[in-house]
């Protein structure tokens, strides 16, 4: 834990805030940013264009300036083509964010002091830091990936792998900056800047956005094709955007957050001494993973292309279970192409990472003590919470299902949400629905349209009908306030790092459903590390079926073991948070290097 020389009541400098166009990481780096502006920094979130729309609105009455840089991609191009998405951001952003680094920096009002970058954007340590600004990575995810990523060198070395994860956390760091007192840009593609700017009205965020490189037509569902116009076009954009920011001594960016997906990044606001951070938004495990990734290559236990070459299992952490290979991050059985590129993606992340100032981590240190060793330079700011403030949700949520929870006993719902990248067979949503109405227990299920390919069983309305009197589906939710709700008892999760860490500080326990990526090493960790929740078992059919999704929620209702490591982790949460807890003292002492 770090602690500050100076007292949180002075001005902290201007943290610039970077985020990839992820939900997850943005929501995590706008709470951050709250928090920061709280230490007395002035922060501004820097994110494309596309988000900056979308997310201005809801941050209108918020001390976060939000701004927004294109993603290299034309107005018709599906951006959820996350790779196509990120190759043109990486085209654009890196010119983008060295200029906007260097008009900021004639200004000494505004000079940014520090960049916060999403861990994804890694790549963008080097614009900062060579114009001498301290720079941080936000991590979002378990040490054990951080730790992965870092062992990727190795790991090429032994050729046991070969060459061939954000907007809604960020915008919770945003949110929590500005308590800090800084001013906070989002930075974001201009496909998302509508939707971000409008659901961020009331926010203290300013956004800018920038293109993705891709033309109007261009689909940016192709995430290969996204993320590679991303990269062409965001460094030009990004530069410019810092050199013309910091020309202004009012807007002066003193700092920058990056996504860890964008980490590539990091060099822009470097080369202008701009102060950066990466955002990971994973698990400590992911993180110490990602780290001994070239450790993993030498040892010849992956080759070049990330794929395993023995089936032994990694301790990465002393407290935490080892991982097996089915639990790598890149991991992605089916396809192996899809796989490679994850995996080089992930590898390219970690290249960066080490760079910058500060890796800002979406955790508490007292999670896991031995993460802190992962690297000298992480500082865990979580749990971030939005705390009825915008955090990075692009979903109208239904807030009738609070009216509804207020009618419910204590300690009686079963929760069941699985985000917005699970994708379920109509099979197994059967399945799912029947255990559910079998159970006779009251439920609420996020049953958002794109869960399954085709119609959705579960809005059948025989099946409405008969669930009808303790049954209720929507849409979308207000996912904090629904976990903090009394009548809570339980939360079927796809185990995305940031439910679990809302869910931690709600104290509900967790029934697992993994689908892919980080989510797999992160339920280890809910059921054999922190002892918070149990696992799904899927048949030969690889179905979960009715029986067994019943036997385990009625395991884990019962079970007070499970109840009491999940309140007493709550607390110590709930504590890290607080004024002299060791996330506060963390992100104190990031705002004050930041200035």
């Amino acid at each position: 834990m770090k602690q500050n020389p100076k007292s949180s009541n002075e001005n902290y400098g201007h943290i610039l805030v970077v985020s990839c166009p992820l939900q997850g990481h943005a929501a995590g780096l706008i709470k951050l940013s709250h928090q920061m502006i709280k230490f007395g920094s002035k922060v501004t979130f820097l994110t494309t264009e596309f988000l900056h729309a979308q997310m201005a609105d809801a941050t209108a009455n918020s001390e976060i300036l939000l701004l927004s840089m294109p993603d290299g991609l034309e107005l018709e191009d599906d951006r959820k083509d996350q790779k196509k998405l990120h190759q043109s951001i990486g085209r654009v952003m890196p010119p983008y964010l060295e200029d906007l680094l260097k008009k900021t920096d004639q200004h000494s009002s505004e000079k940014i002091s520090g960049i916060i970058i999403d861990s994804p954007l890694a790549w963008m340590l080097d614009i900062p830091k060579k114009m001498g600004i301290k720079t941080a990575i936000y991590w979002c995810s378990t040490p054990g990936c951080l730790a992965l990523g870092f062992m990727i060198p190795q790991l090429l070395q032994a050729k046991i792998i070969d060459d061939d994860g954000h907007v809604a956390p960020l915008i919770k760091l945003s949110h929590q900056i500005i308590k800090f007192g800084s001013k906070v840009t989002f930075l974001t593609m201009e496909f998302m800047r509508a939707r971000i700017a409008e659901a961020i009205v009331d926010s203290e965020i300013g956004i800018v956005s920038i293109p993705d490189g891709l033309e109007l037509e261009d689909d940016r569902k192709d995430q290969k094709k996204l993320f590679e116009s991303i990269e062409k076009v965001m460094p030009s954009y990004l530069e410019d955007l810092l050199k013309k920011t910091n020309q202004r001594s009012n807007e002066k960016i003193s700092g920058i957050i990056i996504d860890a997906a964008w980490a590539w990044m990091l060099e822009i606001p470097k080369k202008m001494g701009i102060k950066t951070a990466i955002y990971w938004g994973s698990t400590p495990g992911c993180l110490a993973l990602g780290f001994i990734i070239p450790h993993l290559i030498q040892s010849k236990i992956i080759d070049h292309d990330g794929t395993p070459l023995k089936n032994d299992k990694i301790q990465l952490l002393p407290n935490m279970p080892a991982i097996s290979m089915t639990e790598f991050t890149w991991y992605f059985p089916g396809d192996i192409n899809i796989q490679k590129s994850l995996f080089h993606v992930i590898k390219g992340v970690f290249s960066h990472l080490k760079s910058s100032d500060w890796i800002v981590c979406n955790w508490f240190d007292e999670l896991d003590p031995s993460a802190q060793s992962l690297a000298s330079n992480l500082l865990s700011v979580g749990p971030l919470l939005a705390n009825g403030q915008f955090a990075g949700s692009f979903c109208t949520e239904d807030s009738s299902c609070l009216t509804w929870l207020d009618k419910q006993p204590p300690n009686s719902v079963i929760y069941v949400a699985f985000g917005s990248t699970s994708r379920f067979s109509q099979v197994q949503l059967k399945e799912l629905a029947m255990g559910l109405e079998i159970m006779g227990r009251p439920f609420l299920w996020v049953a958002w349209s794109g869960l399954c390919d085709g119609p959705f069983p579960a809005y059948s309305d025989e099946f409405s009908a008969r669930v009808a009197n303790r049954g209720k589906m929507v849409e979308w939710a207000p996912q904090e306030m629904v976990l903090g709700h009394p009548s809570i008892a339980c939360f079927v999760t796809h185990c995305g790092w940031s439910s679990f860490m809302e869910s931690l500080s709600m104290g509900v326990p967790l029934l697992c459903w993994p689908y892919f990526g980080d989510q797999m090493y992160t339920q280890s960790c809910i059921c054999d590390a922190w002892k918070v929740g149990t696992s799904l078992k899927a048949d030969e059919n690889g179905i979960i079926s009715r029986s067994e999704i019943m036997q385990k929620l009625e395991k884990l209702r019962s079970d007070g073991i499970v109840r009491e490591n999940v309140l007493r982790l709550k607390e110590m949460a709930r504590k890290s948070t607080r004024k002299g807890g060791s996330s506060w003292n963390n992100l104190d002492y990031l705002v004050q290097q930041m200035k």
